[in-house]
């Protein structure tokens, strides 16, 4: 009875600070004393509360995202405001607490406050210590790769190397570690951007400037060397250096690569690169590696620039030049030559173009020359809010970077497509056909974009016009009238929807369909037999994307739950993780997670 009535006291209490924070004093010290007694109160309530604690817990989570607190003037506010979030979002994990765009907004105040880790003491430094250890805690940094937030995690990597001392406490260092290595496991294709700085905190001559941050540094690069493998070598050489100029780790990492078939047959120079190459890994970096589609594996033939130096007798020439970071060779046409700066202009089919010098490229012939009729098909273009209908004979050969005409999600065809992954997963990396500026992300993202839109990460687009607007609202109002009515009509059965009967692998099925060693479902709408994420084939995918990006709705096969989310969600409800942004599936056997665990090891051994 003494302890019901003490938890009643509690959540009065913590019911009318949160009522208080919704109009907050206007005094700064008065604001902190309140925002200091809420994280207090936050502080004690644990995971899974009570249905009578969340609802007193509501109007606190309501308060601290109204924009006077979220975007307040003073820092010290600011700092306050995100460490109470933080609270929040351990109390809610494995979900997050709030939309998409207000996570963003949090975890832009979070890593601002990550930065005060650079100071020796205070009110911030302390608050800063409390975040970082929540976000490693509750694993929230998933949330951030979930939710698309590229550059914030590149951020708070340069910020953890930055700002690491010997006399941090042991905990700050091991919690950065923690959540460095888990974005890099998590993270499918791992950037330039964040393998950079890493490589940069274990240069030889930042072991006695900083050895704390080489440590830090060196233990990453450790965990994730099955991971960073492949993607190490091309790093060590745009940044110009010898293997030897690093950590005993990175010579070790290069060396493994160097024997593996990653490099299709290429060699890691123990030297350092050449200038040709130096100079190809710059343009590859220049570009953030928006170049990732999987290459054929080819050889490298031998390099036209051993022949003598060409002038403008290529323009109108069709060569395929080397990208040294993705090893292989893109194709594109000769359109133009600089005399002065002795430089042709290559537009490649894919839309991009770029000023070579060819004599210091690796490149080949694909033709000598081509008539004005095919350099019209050849080069890329783009149309805006065009309603003209190319000839289908023209589009066959037409190597556009648009994706086809898309009846289900037609604003894809006012962006060009600069990157598609072939597998189908990540993100797409696209460019505006009206203001031209060049987004990552999924078919949201350029909705938002296009219509002025809420949406996470991306800022609407300032070229767009009313006409164009109400255009676009009209074509996607169509898309969504068309599926209802090919939902309700007879052809509805081979279209894929959540109202299909359950896969062929549901538990529920008399016979024993979890087992792995079954054949893989042949209803998965795509990843089909996919060695890689074997756990995909115990989820039925009700939405694919034909683009390829953005998140996945999903439904578990043991338990029926639907969710939306990437493969790392998947994982997390599964293999009953405290993977942030998903319940663990209460279906599953331990028998079952043994299963699955031992698939993953194998895809992990086939990655190696």
């Amino acid at each position: 009875m003494a302890a019901s009535s003490s938890s009643q006291v509690f959540q009065e209490e913590l019911k009318d600070a949160g009522e208080r924070l919704l109009t907050p004093p206007a005094s700064t010290p008065e604001l902190l004393i309140l925002l200091d007694k809420v994280e207090l109160l936050l502080s004690r309530v644990e995971q899974a509360p009570s249905e009578r604690t969340y609802d007193a817990l509501l109007p606190v989570m309501k308060a601290l995202i109204a924009p006077d607190l979220l975007r307040h003037s003073e820092i010290d506010v600011k700092v306050s405001v995100a460490s109470c979030i933080n609270e929040i979002t351990r109390v809610t994990a494995p979900d997050a607490p709030y939309d998409d765009k207000q996570m963003q907004e949090i975890f832009e105040i979070s890593v601002m406050a990550l930065g005060k880790l650079s100071l020796a003491s205070g009110r911030c430094y302390t608050k800063a210590v409390s975040i970082l250890h929540n976000i490693a805690a509750v694993r929230s940094c998933l949330v951030m790769l979930d939710l698309e937030f590229d550059e914030l995690i590149v951020e708070m990597f340069q910020l953890f190397l930055n700002t690491i001392r010997s006399d941090h406490p042991q905990s700050v260092f091991s919690d950065m570690e923690m959540i460095m290595s888990l974005v890099l496991e998590e993270t499918e294709e791992i950037p330039l951007e964040l393998i950079i700085p890493l490589l940069r905190s274990v240069k030889k001559g930042n072991q006695n400037i900083s050895p704390t941050s080489w440590k830090l540094g060196e233990n990453v690069l450790n965990k994730g060397a099955d991971k960073l493998r492949p993607y190490l070598p091309p790093a060590v050489q745009f940044m110009g250096f010898d293997v030897g100029d690093f950590a005993e780790i990175v010579f070790s990492i290069c060396q493994d690569a160097s024997r593996s078939e990653h490099l299709n047959g290429l060699p890691i120079s123990a030297t350092g690169p050449s200038s040709s190459d130096d100079s190809q890994l710059k343009k590859a970096s220049q570009t953030k590696g928006k170049r990732k589609r999987i290459p054929e594996k080819e050889e490298v033939p031998e390099m036209a620039n051993g022949m003598e130096n060409h002038g403008e007798e290529l323009v109108g020439c069709q060569i395929k030049v080397w990208w040294p970071l993705d090893r292989r060779f893109y194709e594109g046409a000769i359109s133009s030559f600089d005399p002065i700066e002795k430089k042709h202009k290559v537009l490649y089919a894919d839309g991009d173009e770029e000023m070579l010098d060819l004599s210091t490229e690796r490149w080949m012939f694909v033709s000598k020359s081509f008539s004005e009729q095919d350099q019209g098909n050849d080069l890329p273009s783009s149309n805006v809010l065009s309603d003209t209908k190319m000839d289908s004979a023209d589009a066959s050969s037409l190597p556009s970077p648009s994706y086809e005409v898309d009846a289900h999600n037609p604003l894809w065809n006012y962006v060009t497509i600069v990157e598609k992954k072939s597998d189908g997963g990540g993100n797409v990396t696209w460019q505006c056909n009206f203001c031209k500026v060049i987004k990552k992300g999924s078919y949201t993202r350029v909705r938002g974009h296009l219509l002025n839109s809420p949406s996470a990460g991306v800022r609407p687009c300032e070229k767009v016009t009313g006409k164009d607007v109400t255009t676009m609202r009209r074509l996607e109002d169509n898309k969504a009238k068309g599926r209802k009515k090919k939902t309700d009509s007879a052809d509805a059965s081979s279209v894929r929807s959540p109202s299909d009967e359950l896969d062929t692998k549901n538990p529920s099925d008399e016979e024993d369909t979890k087992n792995p060693s079954n054949e893989v479902d042949t209803k998965n709408p795509f990843n089909e037999g996919d060695t890689s994420n074997p756990l995909w084939r115990y989820v039925t995918r009700l939405e694919k994307r034909r683009h390829g990006g953005g998140n996945v709705t999903w439904r578990c096969n043991f338990c029926n739950v639907v969710k939306k989310g990437s493969y790392t969600r998947v994982r997390g409800h599964l293999l009953n993780w405290q993977s942030a942004g998903v319940k663990p599936c209460e279906k599953v056997t331990h028998e079952d997670i043994a299963t699955m665990q031992r698939l993953e090891n194998e895809a992990v051994g086939r990655r190696k």
